[in-house]
């Protein structure tokens, strides 16, 4: 098999990866594919390999807000099919903390995830019975969730990004606070915005 042919086959791997991961749609993003491979190559050449796919009729691509996006085609399924199922096994995993997550922002799991991120801002940036005990660190945090914030305006954030920008301070704020609406409002938030990475809260 000549180089091209196996990045291609390596790309149509990665391509099943990441629908196989959508539960109502076939549709995907080049950085998608791209984080889901291992390896030497990167973006770039998943850029040309999608290219090669799409003239060859396996997949289509089409403009949404000025992105590109991908959709499966027939041809896709009946040119590396037999070869999905015969490496199935050899398909690495890929960490947690190394996926990309798309945000729809009209889904409910994603406007539920920052209604709460919301309410834990206000909850805490309003909560005075402990600054004092927590100093700068209360500052600290509240600059970091709110980057957080801002991070999920965005298309896609990284599963790392969502733990380190949220998820780890909004566990601080639950382990600092016994009690009262902000620890309330933090565990809540956990719980969506681990569901909308797609981590164990």
């Amino acid at each position: 098999m000549d180089p091209l042919e196996k990045l291609k086959l390596e790309v149509a791997k990665a391509v099943a990866a990441v629908c196989n991961g959508k539960d109502d749609s076939v549709h995907f993003a080049e950085i998608e594919v791209a984080n889901k491979i291992s390896g030497t190559f990167g973006r770039p050449v998943v850029s040309v390999v999608l290219a090669e796919l799409r003239d060859e009729g396996c997949i289509s691509a089409f403009t949404i807000n000025g992105r590109t996006v991908y959709g499966l085609k027939p041809e896709f399924i009946k040119k590396y099919g037999l070869h999905l199922l015969a490496n199935d096994s050899t398909q690495a995993a890929v960490p947690a903390s190394d996926r990309i997550v798309t945000l729809n922002h009209n889904q409910s799991d994603y406007q539920q995830a920052v209604e709460a991120l919301d309410r834990v801002l206000e909850e805490f940036r309003n909560d005075h019975r402990l600054d004092n005990e927590l100093g700068p660190q209360k500052e600290a945090h509240l600059k970091v969730l709110e980057g957080g914030r801002k991070a999920l305006e965005d298309k896609e954030i990284s599963v790392e990004d969502g733990q380190d920008w949220i998820i780890k301070s909004l566990k601080w704020i639950g382990e600092k606070f016994a009690d009262g609406a902000v620890k309330v409002a933090a565990l809540k938030a956990i719980e969506l915005l681990s569901k909308l990475l797609g981590l164990g809260s």
